[in-house]
């Protein structure tokens, strides 16, 4: 009992925290947006990731550093405590939060799985100085898309391969392999198991930023910038052809508003400032202070946790 009393305790801690802290970011992340505005795409992808993710890692990281241990150290094993209704209600809501984002992480892996088989079924290696496997593929294929998360690998279609020209080819390889880099198809599966109602807009925004990250990663000066836009508009052509996959990033497969967003940005490209780590630095001030106040507060926190629980079973 004592076991089945901690277990429901600590999912019912997870799904309060996870549920309130979502719907805090659902409703004020515009605002944040607005304020915080960090000085680059590629930090502002940083951002905007941290932000959705932020429920996720805060309910773990309560139930496993404050709800589990407070509830080991204070609560009586000998006591026979009847557990609310409330404290049930959340705990299965906690178990069906975690399972329906297990579900459905290895749904979208089993989908791309299938799919970059079936496109990779005929591939064959292309020689470059890149430092994954650049594969050449035929058929109905994404012109260019980087997929896996544990094994990266870079496809090129063969419509993709005869459209563009070598600095052209170069330029959209260099987007991919940004991608590859920042082990975006990782969190894009991160993003899965995290599933909230209502965050899509969250998402697409982080999407937005890491392309344009992409593609700043991927020219150093402004005929790189013009090679990486003429990619874009020959190969925005062939993306109608295949819908987007899940857990892979494509160079091209993203809104036509995107795109085109894209295409101006690097055709009006100017040198971009290094990414100031002004931004890395508060969020290790941030995790510093979180740090300091769990090792001078933390008996506190654990008192005040467990007088919370009990509040909760009864």
């Amino acid at each position: 009992m004592f076991a089945l009393r901690g277990v429901v305790i600590s999912l019912a801690v997870f799904a309060t925290v996870y549920c309130l802290i979502s719907l805090a970011v659902r409703f004020t992340w515009r605002k944040l947006d607005s304020y915080f505005k960090p000085s680059s795409a590629r930090w502002q992808a940083e951002y905007f990731f941290v932000v959705r993710m932020l429920p996720l890692f805060s309910a773990a990281l309560v139930m496993a550093a404050l709800a589990i241990p407070s509830f080991v150290m204070f609560e009586p094993r000998s006591i026979e405590e009847p557990l609310s209704s409330v404290a049930v209600i959340l705990a299965l809501m906690g178990l069906a939060l975690l399972l329906f984002g297990f579900a459905k992480s290895v749904a979208a892996l089993r989908r791309a799985s299938r799919m970059i088989a079936k496109w990779t079924r005929k591939a064959g290696s292309v020689q470059t100085e890149a430092p994954v496997s650049v594969l050449q593929v035929s058929g109905d294929v994404p012109a260019m898309t980087a997929t896996g998360i544990v094994r990266p690998r870079v496809l090129l279609s063969d419509a993709a391969a005869s459209a563009l020209s070598a600095n052209e080819l170069h330029a959209a390889l260099n987007h991919e392999l940004a991608h590859v880099r920042r082990r975006d198809n990782f969190r894009k599966l991160l993003l899965q198991f995290a599933a909230f109602p209502g965050m899509s807009s969250l998402e697409f925004a982080w999407l937005e930023a890491t392309e344009m990250a992409a593609d700043d990663a991927a020219v150093s000066n402004a005929a790189e910038a013009l090679d990486l836009a003429s990619a874009l508009i020959k190969l925005s052509r062939f993306s109608s052809l295949n819908p987007p996959v899940e857990l892979t990033a494509a160079l091209v497969h993203s809104p036509a508003s995107l795109v085109d967003a894209r295409v101006k940005r690097l055709i009006a490209w100017t040198q971009r400032p290094h990414a100031k780590r002004n931004h890395l630095t508060a969020y290790g001030m941030a995790a510093g202070v979180v740090a300091l106040a769990l090792f001078f507060f933390y008996g506190q926190l654990l008192v005040h946790v467990h007088a919370a629980t009990e509040w909760l079973m009864r």
